[in-house]
């Protein structure tokens, strides 16, 4: 499955201009992964999770100019992912979602969006 697009039954008008997407490229999802997303869905209108980068980084083209993603990125390819993505003006921020927070604490000193 490329794309999971889930949004609440009820109508409600969003003011707002940024749209959350996850990014998670690896084949076995973790139990803490899975929760994350849950709990996303039951907070967000609209979550948007993609398991493949390329189909990923294709809506991210797509979306109006004036539209702020907020990318989560999880897996283990999470560090050739974020510079191919972090030049996109929609891309507000990025939160790398890692169990190695040593490895990612210079990685992430790199990047100015990545959070």
């Amino acid at each position: 499955m490329a794309a999971i697009v889930t949004k609440k039954t009820q109508k409600t008008e969003n003011l707002d201009t940024y749209c959350l997407i996850w990014l998670d490229t690896s084949s076995i999802k973790s139990r803490k992964t899975i929760q994350a997303q849950k709990q996303f869905q039951k907070l967000l209108d609209h979550l948007i999770i993609f398991n493949n980068d390329q189909q990923c980084l294709k809506y991210i083209t797509s979306v109006a100019k004036d539209d702020r993603i907020i990318l989560i990125v999880s897996g283990q390819s999470y560090q050739t992912i974020v510079p191919e993505f972090i030049k996109y003006r929609s891309i507000a921020s990025i939160y790398v979602y890692s169990i190695d927070k040593k490895d990612n604490g210079q990685w992430v000193k790199n990047f100015s969006k990545v959070k």
